[in-house]
């Protein structure tokens, strides 16, 4: 048994990484069941209905910079409806699983067990990262792609 105050495997006080990552879940979920869409998450909606030639073709539009994601909303959307946490769901899936990628960042760069917990809680419970992975718009796949890019580099 280690003597009190040297167990680095579980911090004191701190939560395990599955109750944290459970918690970020709901707390995505509940946002995105109950936020109508707003903003630019209504211009994604509309632009579903385009054609998907032109979902991927065409960059007039700022709207369809994204065109790709837009595509993929409107396949989402057919298969499974278009309720806005239905549309949500691979933003709010990109936004969990960006935590992972957080810690073994962290551990990468020589972070302990402390700093690994302290940044997975920030992760899940930052005021920015929780809004953008209930938005509907790709920022949270964006940030996703980021953080898994700059794990891999920094093996």
């Amino acid at each position: 048994m280690n003597k009190p105050g040297t167990d680095t495997q579980y911090p004191r006080g701190l939560p395990p990484f599955p109750v944290v990552l459970a918690a970020a879940f709901l707390l995505r979920m509940v946002l995105a069941w109950k936020l109508p869409l707003l903003g630019d998450e209504v211009g994604t909606w509309i632009y579903m209905g385009r054609d998907a030639r032109t979902l991927l073709t065409e960059f007039r539009e700022p709207w369809l910079s994204m065109g790709p994601f837009i595509l993929l909303c409107k396949i989402i959307g057919a298969v499974f409806g278009e309720h806005p946490l239905v549309l949500r769901l691979p933003v709010l899936l990109a936004g969990v699983a960006t935590l992972p990628y957080l810690v073994g960042i962290v551990r990468r760069l020589g972070g302990g067990e402390l700093a690994a917990r302290l940044v997975v809680i920030l992760g899940a419970f930052h005021p920015y990262l929780v809004s953008q992975s209930v938005n509907l718009r790709s920022y949270a796949l964006l940030i996703f792609c980021t953080a898994g890019g700059l794990y891999y580099l920094l093996r």
